[in-house]
Parts: structure tokens; sequence; C-alpha cells
């Protein structure tokens, strides 16, 4: 028998080459493999030793972190387990079987590339690994299967983020399962639905043309196609009156529905798949063609991360991207410059990419991303107040009306502007656009550190009196204002903060008159007469006869 024929032949069962690859680390390392942008929510995880062994000089350095390609590609892997992953109620013996084949598969590779390693570089990789080994051993229960999955490893430490993750994951599941129309009808909220429509990662995309082999081909072009599925679905919904489409949807729609297009319109071949077939449906609230003429400019390949979808909508984002944010800010009294510095960077990525997504396709904010993202700005406002060291860690210019209003002024030991009214989806809805530069200057921005120095700056080079009629000859500083900051203005500046003009002065009292040196006599009379007045007997009152009270009565 020759060696060709002593080999074992390959299983029948076919198996996507590159979600699978059998080499080794060192030989499955792809350096030229472009990757596609990170989520904004995702968190990742320095290496720590155990205290036992920081203590232990002698103990080995701990194992480099894996390049971020590996990372990516388990990541993507596991992704497609969660999506593939049967229904245990519904699912025949057979669909389970081959999925617990491929969770066998999958965990005979990873034990080659170092579990731990994997483990501690990034927590969505950690918690979808151990959905999908919960997930093998409730399905090789169901099926009296040997569990050959490995045993989970005991977490050393476990967040509020990762809890999130895990019932996340577990909706994600769900969401390849169901079908879009009662996943969508279920949604009681505009965050809900946000949400939900987020869920299309779990079919997960590689960099735009970015594949290596063929079965990575035709695996993006089925995930493109699903994810397409679902949005139509929600366009038909819309079209037939059994969903209502507000303002705070928009941005989101659009994130997820120009990625989508982008796959069409930049396919190699004419194969290329078709996602959105019937937009006709949204045409009345999107404009599509100025949507196409956007995409058909060339673009570099820095340039096509515009089109990606980073996720800046979901509560995976709030909780992931902006909570972090929210509760790690530093009060203006903060004397740790590092802890600072390092908050002003975060929010200049998280915080200004979510501002800049809603300002592009002027979408509002919802309540639960409304309720995070004000402390945040509020907190960068009160910096920008004290000082100027920090530049302009968020640009109010960019911001909706509907938080800014939410915003308190504090600067020279007091409160400017009015309390902030209840924060609705209503309010935030109807204001979803941007203040006006002069509005913004006159309510917020006047009383900034940096707009106060420069404005101290030019008085102290003035020699001359300085004048509103030279500083503002046409009037642009009011015009764009509402009626009742003009009255604001004119009771702060011309009636002193009155109702009207200021009144006439009083006239001086008149001196009276000093009788001795007139040498004359007050002779009292009015006080004489009104004591003569009040003595004076009067008349008594005629009684009424009794009968002729009954009478009246």
């Amino acid at each position: 028998m020759s060696q060709a024929q002593q080999q074992p032949t390959t299983p029948a069962r076919p198996v996507p080459d590159w979600l699978f690859d059998l080499r080794s680390p060192q030989a499955a390392l792809d350096a030229d493999y472009l990757l596609p942008p990170s989520p904004s929510w995702t968190k990742m995880e320095t290496v720590s030793q155990p205290s036992s062994q920081a203590s232990n000089v002698s103990q080995a350095p701990p194992p480099p972190l894996p390049p971020p390609q590996i990372v990516y590609k388990w990541t993507t892997r596991l992704m497609s387990l969660v999506a593939s992953a049967p229904d245990l109620s519904l699912a025949r013996e057979e669909q389970i079987a081959s999925w617990l084949g491929r969770t066998d598969d999958l965990e005979t590779v990873l034990d080659s590339w170092g579990r731990e390693v994997l483990y501690d570089t990034s927590v969505y990789l950690r918690e979808l690994h151990d959905w999908v080994l919960i997930h093998a051993q409730k399905a090789a229960k169901k099926t009296r299967q040997p569990n050959r999955s490995p045993t989970r490893i005991k977490r050393r430490g476990s967040d509020r983020f990762a809890k999130v993750l895990r019932e996340e994951i577990n909706l994600m599941a769900r969401h390849a399962s169901e079908h879009p129309t009662f996943l969508l009808l279920q949604c009681n909220s505009s965050q809900e639905v946000i949400d939900e429509l987020a869920r299309n990662r779990v079919w997960d995309l590689p960099w735009f043309m970015s594949w290596k082999t063929p079965g990575e081909k035709n695996d993006t072009k089925t995930n493109v196609m699903r994810r397409g599925a679902f949005l139509q679905t929600y366009f038909d919904l819309i079209e037939e009156g059994r969903m209502q489409f507000t303002e705070d949807m928009r941005g989101p729609v659009m994130e997820e529905a120009i990625f989508l297009l982008s796959w069409e319109i930049f396919w190699p071949d004419e194969d290329a798949p078709h996602p959105l077939p019937n937009l006709n449906s949204m045409q009345h609230l999107i404009d599509w063609e100025e949507t196409s003429r956007t995409l058909q400019v060339d673009r570099s390949a820095e340039q096509m991360k515009s089109l990606w979808n980073y996720d800046l909508y979901s509560s995976l984002f709030i909780e992931g991207g902006l909570g972090p944010c929210n509760e790690d800010k530093p009060s203006t009294k903060c004397t740790d410059l590092g802890r600072v510095t390092n908050w002003m960077e975060a929010i200049s990525h998280c915080v200004k990419d979510t501002i800049e997504h809603h300002k592009l396709y002027s979408s509002a904010f919802t309540v639960e991303m409304a309720r995070v993202l004000i402390p945040i700005v509020q907190n960068a406002l009160d910096w920008m107040i004290e000082t100027d060291d920090y530049g302009t860690p968020v640009d109010l210019m960019n911001v909706s009306r509907g938080i800014v209003d939410q915003l308190v002024v504090r600067a020279n030991g007091r409160q400017y502007g009015r309390v902030p009214r209840a924060l609705t989806q209503d309010a935030l809805l109807q204001a979803k656009e941007t203040m006006s530069e002069n509005e913004l200057d006159y309510k917020i921005l006047q009383h900034t550190h940096a707009k106060r120095t420069h404005i101290e700056s030019l008085l102290a080079a003035m020699d001359d009196e300085v004048s509103i009629k030279v500083y503002d000859p046409p009037g642009d500083s009011t015009k764009d204002l509402p009626i009742e900051d003009c009255d604001e203005i004119l009771r702060k500046y011309m009636f002193n903060r009155g109702t009207d003009y200021r009144p006439a002065p009083k006239a001086e009292p008149k001196p009276g008159i000093d009788w001795k040196e007139k040498k004359l006599k007050d002779a009292k009379a009015y006080g004489t007469i009104t004591k003569t007045i009040w003595k004076t007997p009067k008349p008594p009152k005629k009684k009424k006869k009794y009968r002729e009270m009954l009478r009246a009565w």
C-alpha cells in the first residue's frame, strides 16, 4: 500500500475552509489580511498574572499577545457558530450533531493557540467562546452524546460590561434564528428597534473584498443578503403601516443601509449581492438617489472606513462605549492629570463619533442615549469653563439643541440660563437640529475660559471706548435668537433686570414751612377740626318694629 493510501481521508462533511484552518498557528498567520474596523464598544484587556505568580521572580514571562488578525479570525469563527446554533427545542438530531461536529473542530484548533492567551486578549471573544461551550454542553446532553468540549476556564474577574455582553450574545443567537417580522413587532421603543437592527452583527462581514478563499467570499455574500433581508423587512412594515418611522431611527437606518449598499456597488464581479431590492417603500422618508450618488464617489482605502457600520447607536454602544466615559469622568477639581488626559482622549473617540453621525443624518437622540450622554457633555463643558488646556473635547456646534438645552452653565460662582426642563423623547425629536453659532455663543460659549480670555485680550488692546455699534453693526448677534432670548437680553442690559424702561426720577420733596422763622403760630386746625368732627354726637338710629323686621325677613 502506498503512502498516499495510508493517509486518513478527510471527512465528507463540508466545512468552510476560511473559518476552520487546521494549520499550526505559525503557518496560519496571515499578516497581509486586511482587518475591518472594530466596533466602538469593544474593550481590550491587558494580560495580568495572578498575585501568586507575580511575586515569583523565577516565573516565566507571560506569552505574547496574539496578532490582531488571529483575534479577529477567532471572533469570526465563534460568531459563525452563534449564528448557526440550532434551537434545541425545534432542531432535529442530525442538525444538532452537525453543529456539534463544527464545535469539536474548532476546539481542536483552539487548543494549539493557547486558550488562556485568547481569553485575556478580548472580552468579546471570551464571552463568545463561553456561550458556544455552554450551548454545546446542552446540545450534547439533549442528543445523549458524550461531551467532548473542554471545561470553561474560571474567570479572573467579570465586570458589568461582560454581563451585558453575555445577555447580548443570547439575543444575537435569537436574532439569527427568529423571523425578522416577529422580532421587530416585539419592540416597544425606538431604542429596542435600534438594538434589534444592530444585532445584524451576528452575520459578520470581513473588510471590503479582503477574502482569501472562495468559501469566505460565498459566506460574505450570504451574510450581506441576510442583513439586507432584515432591514428590508423593517422598510416593508413601515410601508404597511404596522410600524412607525421616527426621526431617532434615521441615523441607525442610514448607518446599516449605506454599509450594505456599499457592498453592492464595490463588489468585484457581476455576481454582486442586492441586499435591499425595494427601496421605493422609503423614498418619501430617505433620499436614496442622493445616497447612491454619494456612494459612487471614488474613495481611498482610508476613506472607505466612512462607509463601515461602527454600531454607534445600540445599547451595547451606550454601555460599552459611552458608559465608561460617564462612570470615569473626572471633576474639575481632579489633580490626576493622567486620568484627565485619558478621559479627554476617550470622549474624543466614542462621544465625538456618535455626535457627528447624529448631525450628519439629522438624527434625534433616544432618551436612553441622552441620559448617558448629557452628563459626559456637561462634564466636558465644566472643563471648558474652568480651563482651555485641553482644547475643545466636545464641539457643541455639532450637538443637537435637545442635548444643549439640558446643560447648565456655572461660572464666576453663579448659574446662567434657565433650569433644564424634563428630558422626554418628544422634546428630543423636536430639537434634533443644532444651535446657530450666535445663539450658542450667547448661551454657553461666552462663559468658556477660552472665550473669556480672548475677550479680555481684545479689551486690553483697545484704547477707545468699546461700543456695541462698533462690535456688532449689522446686529448679527441677535438675529438668530428666539424672541424670549431677545427679551432676556433687553431685561439684562437695557432694563437692568426689570420689565420696562427706567421710570422718571422722583421729585425732590419740598421743605416744610418753618413757622418760627415766619413768626407764625401753628393753629393746628387740621387736628382740631378732626377731633371736633369725631367728638360730635351722632343722631340715634330709629329702631325697627318687630313686625316690620319679620315682614322684611
